[in-house]
């Protein structure tokens, strides 16, 4: 699964056999599948209140799934931190894992450049790249001075 701003990609595999994997493929696709964001994550959303609810009905009530999902939500509903979410997942980080410095820098160059440019270029940024960019960096700070 990789996001790719408005979708996410889904490519499987089937891995018969391979226990140290945490997700096995039963099944493959021959080609990527590309499916809008809004309905993966309606899809997800109704799965997860769908387990919460089962789990409520055997009284289990108080979960760990169930912190985290009210922690989701909350986040959702700030539009601050759903944006520093959307930019770490971006550079390819889980959350609260990327870098304080690199994070401020992301937030600055999706400022500049605009948040569904900087995506485009976030995996070579980001994570992947051990936030190691310079050539992006300078070409950002050499653009800043020429407009100033």
């Amino acid at each position: 699964m990789a996001s790719e701003g408005g979708t996410v990609q889904f490519q499987a595999e089937s891995a018969a056999g391979s226990r140290q994997q945490s997700i096995r493929y039963l099944n493959r696709l021959s080609i990527p599948v590309s499916i809008p964001r809004e309905q993966v994550e309606a899809t997800l959303d109704a799965f997860i209140a769908a387990v919460l609810d089962r789990l409520e009905a055997w009284d289990s009530i108080h979960t760990e799934l169930l912190d985290l999902w009210q922690e989701l939500k909350a986040e959702r509903a700030d539009a601050e931190a759903s944006r520093f979410r959307r930019l770490e997942a971006c550079l390819g980080f889980d959350p609260d894992e990327a870098p304080e410095a690199l994070m401020q820098q992301a937030i600055q160059m999706a400022a500049t450049m605009g948040a569904g440019n900087f995506s485009e270029i976030a995996p070579v940024y980001g994570r992947a790249a051990q936030g190691h960019a310079p050539g992006v960096r300078r070409r950002l700070d050499r653009r800043d001075r020429a407009t100033t």
